[in-house]
């Protein structure tokens, strides 16, 4: 198996890399009893990449298959990966090493590296009781607030730490320290439940969105945290 670490790598040189032959349309990879086309183009949403088209065939079986991947991938191991994916579960006669690593590399698949970031992301756990004081208290900072106002959190792992308007509330909580803060505006949290439910409320960064519990506020900036030893 190919070891490449390059980053933004262009898909074109790893289907050159991995046998893909040129063709009157552009490449193709024989395997046997089905021809993959590959044809440079765009998507339904007029992105550029290559198109793969081909028919796969036995005595007993068909099946068509047609897809889109994009000008560049973020490494070898997950442009096989992503050709694989789309090849699996079928019954080639001629079945290439690349396919069978691409098969066991489907952890590089981008929804599947998406998916485990997700799950590995830095998450604050406030029990209700404490949340409920936090959220009283921020309640009352509203009604004076202008829309200029602003509301930073931070988490160390132990003490959820907000700062709205220049007040600062802290309350305990478990979880992994999120190395940053995220500012929003004062006046969103109004949006904040005013009926909180027992046990506790997950509060996270995902994507440029502060989540708490089930409700969703657009961070207005974002900063590494100036308390993270780890600067």
């Amino acid at each position: 198996m190919n070891n490449k670490l390059d980053q933004n790598i262009s898909l074109e040189s790893i289907l050159n890399e991995i046998g893909f032959q040129r063709s009157e349309l552009g490449l193709q990879f024989d395997f046997g009893n089905c021809v993959l086309k590959v044809v440079v183009g765009v998507n339904e949403y007029f992105q550029s990449g290559f198109n793969f088209f081909g028919n796969f065939f036995t005595t007993r079986t068909s099946k068509t298959f047609i897809f889109f991947l994009p000008e560049e991938v973020a490494s070898y191991e997950q442009g096989i990966a992503l050709i694989a994916y789309y090849l699996r579960n079928t019954a080639f006669q001629i079945k290439p090493q690349w396919l069978s690593d691409g098969l066991a590399l489907n952890h590089y698949l981008p929804w599947k590296i998406e998916s485990k970031a997700y799950d590995e992301r830095p998450v604050a756990i406030i029990e209700s009781e404490w949340f409920r004081v936090l959220v009283n208290k921020i309640q009352l900072s509203i009604s004076a607030s202008s829309d200029e106002d602003v509301t930073v959190f931070s988490f160390d792992g132990t003490i959820l730490k907000v700062v709205c308007n220049l007040e600062t509330f802290v309350i305990s909580g478990e979880g992994k320290h999120w190395g940053r803060t995220a500012t929003i505006k004062t006046k969103s949290l109004n949006f904040l439940p005013k009926r909180i439910q027992k046990g506790s409320v997950m509060i996270f960064i995902w994507e440029g969105i502060l989540y708490v519990g089930n409700r969703r506020f657009e961070i207005y900036s974002e900063s590494q945290d100036s308390n993270d030893d780890r600067v």
